[in-house]
């Protein structure tokens, strides 16, 4: 909704608006001086779009609140408020001026159509809606299928290199299989949102596993201090992570260093995960290699509510980095 707002959201609305105006005042007969009917309507019509948009900007936040359903009904339900509203003091305008003929030849078609349009909007909106609800529900379940072909594999290595510790360290086998048991519980969750202490928490533990499988191979370095009171979508980072371990650390005979790092820049929150690529083979693993991992994520970044994140990938010569990009509201970051 923020493009609307936007300038060349304002004027796309201002065009939108002269061609409604034109459309009332084209069939023949509807009032013996075009000209004019297109004036006045171009008037009523600028006026409830821009009235729209005003009240729907003043109720931003309490909108952003509302469930998606009820926020997708309450836009056209401003439109017609709004038109309601215009016409009326129109009305009152013109019998003040003693033209209060004009008000049935002008003003009440206008209302007419615009009562018309809301509904039509309602109708629309609903459908767009539930289409909406199909695409998400299509593309939760090609991220749980995306996510099903990577969780196997991680699940026999942890199983194997906990089998290979309970004979020389039994307490460190007995650590794996809890941070794996809290790992998956945090996965059978599903896809909500949670603190920032809580994925660091996930994550840890997910590189405690990797760290008693791979050893000294596995190197991490943490930089930035994330503001513990924002939430963002649970395994996100571990995620990164994983994908950063999988197809940067394990293929390397000598191992490497993962760098985690956030960055907040405005309302922006950004989380750079950076891992060592081997340079042979490049070219084909350009196309291979993080793709599973990565599609998943950036599903879920683009369905994250009210604002969208996006994810950010660069391919080195010899570092692959992901960042994940989560914008937040402005008064979400000043606690």
């Amino acid at each position: 909704m923020a493009i609307l707002w936007s300038p060349k959201g304002l004027a796309a609305v201002i065009l939108v608006g002269e061609a409604f105006a034109l459309v009332l005042a084209l069939p023949p007969g509807r009032s013996a001086d075009p000209l004019v009917y297109f004036g006045l309507a171009s008037f009523l019509v600028q006026w409830t779009l821009m009235g729209s948009l005003a009240v729907a900007y003043a109720l931003r936040e309490p909108l952003s609140r509302l469930p998606l359903r009820l926020a997708i009904w309450a836009l056209p339900a401003i439109l017609v408020a709004v038109a309601g509203a215009v016409g009326a003091g129109a009305g009152a305008w013109l019998s003040w001026a003693g033209h209060r003929e004009d008000f049935s030849n002008y003003v009440m078609p206008f209302m007419g159509v615009a009562m018309v349009a809301g509904v039509v909007g309602i109708a629309l909106l609903v459908a767009l809606m539930n289409l909406q609800e199909q695409r998400l529900r299509a593309e939760q379940a090609e991220s749980d299928a995306l996510r099903a072909r990577v969780r196997p594999h991680f699940l026999f290595n942890t199983l194997n290199t906990a089998i290979s510790l309970l004979q020389k360290s039994p307490t460190e086998a007995e650590r794996v299989l809890l941070s794996l048991s809290d790992l998956f519980r945090a996965s059978l969750a599903g896809e909500q949102d949670w603190s920032i202490a809580d994925e660091l928490a996930i994550t840890r533990a997910y590189l405690d596993i990797e760290g008693a499988r791979l050893g000294d191979r596995l190197r991490v370095d943490w930089h930035g201090d994330p503001p513990p009171h924002l939430t963002l979508p649970a395994l996100l980072l571990q995620s990164l992570v994983e994908n950063a371990v999988q197809h940067g650390i394990e293929p390397l005979r000598e191992g490497g260093s993962i760098s985690i790092e956030f960055t907040m820049d405005g309302p922006d929150l950004s989380i750079r995960v950076s891992n060592p690529v081997s340079t042979a083979n490049a070219t084909e693993r350009k196309h291979r290699g993080h793709q599973i991992g990565l599609a998943a994520t950036l599903q879920r970044l683009a369905r994250r509510r009210p604002l969208p994140g996006r994810l950010v990938v660069e391919r080195g010569s010899d570092r692959f980095v992901a960042t994940a990009v989560l914008p937040f509201p402005p008064q979400a970051t000043t606690r």
